[in-house]
């Protein structure tokens, strides 16, 4: 078998820049809590932070913002409105208005969010509970932080939190993923757009995983259990009763 010409982009150093300690994340909201902030001030901190990151870029040209080296691409991000769009503030007179509702749905509606405590990479990189984990080890992973490092959740920390539920469950199935491929702009039917749909294929890593399937290490099902599963899809005149 031929085993040149297949590489796997591996985007852990992208996850750690987003999610790591002293990442992104950690840092809009550590200057989202400065009363002093600012969203320049905020640049600035990931400018000397991560400026030797291999992911993070600060173009000389682009002064309002930063760039992220995703596995698919260079992305650059504004940070106008980061700090008061990740604390995601809200006028304490329109939660006593709600909550003064005669509707119990409504009142319900506006209540303080959950205090999520941050998030570093460990937490991430930690491996998921096993599902004959006893209760006796899963519960450090149910422990609620104390008072002395409860903070007020942000919009960061509340994906954060998501997002390690999310590894955690993933951790304990099987899964399998459905790629939805866009086939164009238009939002009308009849087209097709090529350029378009290889992007989204390469974004997507189905083109790495072709290669590797080229290369000899396809799954490939029997094809006794193959034709009579698939044979709906050929022209009547060419389908033939299943064995």
């Amino acid at each position: 078998l031929d085993l040149g010409g297949v590489s796997c982009v591996d985007n852990q150093p992208t996850l750690e820049l987003l999610v790591g300690r002293h990442g992104v994340f950690d840092l809009i909201d550590s200057e989202g809590v400065n009363l002093s902030g600012t969203d320049a001030n905020l640049l600035s901190l990931m400018a000397r932070t991560l400026k030797e990151h291999p992911s993070f870029e600060k173009p000389a040209l682009f002064r309002e913002g930063f760039a992220v080296r995703h596995y698919a691409g260079t992305v650059r991000y504004t940070v106008e409105g980061f700090r008061a769009k990740n604390m995601d503030e809200m006028e304490d007179s329109l939660r006593s208005v709600m909550g003064t509702s005669g509707c119990l749905f409504v009142r319900t509606l506006l209540q303080p969010p959950p205090l999520a405590p941050s998030l570093s990479e460990a937490d991430l990189a930690s491996p998921p509970a096993s599902p004959t984990t006893t209760s006796s080890t899963a519960a450090p992973l149910q422990k609620k932080p104390s008072a002395k490092g409860r903070r007020r959740a942000t919009v960061g920390g509340i994906f954060r939190t998501s997002l390690r539920a999310l590894m955690e469950r993933i951790g304990t199935t099987n899964p399998h993923w459905i790629r939805c491929i866009k086939p164009h702009s238009c939002k009308s039917p009849g087209h097709f757009h090529g350029g378009q749909v290889m992007a989204q294929l390469a974004c997507a890593g189905v083109l790495d995983t072709i290669k590797i399937r080229q290369a000899g290490y396809a799954f490939r099902i029997p094809h006794v259990d193959f034709a009579p599963r698939y044979r709906a899809v050929l022209p009547l005149g060419l389908r033939r009763p299943p064995p």
